[in-house]
């Protein structure tokens, strides 16, 4: 998991405290927080700007407002190493995303989520259809 210290949409404290409880059970999951990230960081191009009309409980009232946009260094490292990450997870294993409409190339499988390696590490919510069955 990446995320921003100045997310003000999504706080890193919760998501810290979620993945250090994840990891205590077992599940293959790193977070870090860069210092100078806002939420949608590792969008490309989106100059960082207030945006007042969406919804966002963590604001005090839990009314409306939210800063995004991109941390170029945040951005680049965020890429790095999410794809390092998947390439040690993964493996060698062919990936086509299983939600696609289309057929896998030649020589690829469909492939289903990860799935949590611990059944006491594996949360289902509402959010994430047909992964918790």
């Amino acid at each position: 998991m990446r995320i921003g210290a100045k997310d003000d949409w999504t706080p890193a404290a919760p998501c810290v405290q979620w993945t250090e409880h994840a990891q205590a059970l077992g599940a293959p999951m790193r977070i870090k927080v860069y210092p100078d990230a806002h939420h949608g960081f590792d969008a490309p191009n989106n100059p960082v700007h207030y945006r007042p009309e969406v919804r966002n409980r963590n604001k005090p009232g839990g009314c409306c407002g939210a800063t995004v946009g991109t941390e170029p260094a945040a951005r680049a490292d965020a890429s790095r190493e999410v794809t390092q990450f998947f390439a040690i997870e993964l493996g060698d294993r062919p990936f086509y995303h299983w939600r696609s409409r289309r057929p896998p190339p030649t020589g690829y499988t469909w492939a289903r989520p990860l799935r949590w390696r611990f059944p006491a590490a594996r949360p289902c919510w509402r959010t994430l259809p047909g992964i918790c069955k």
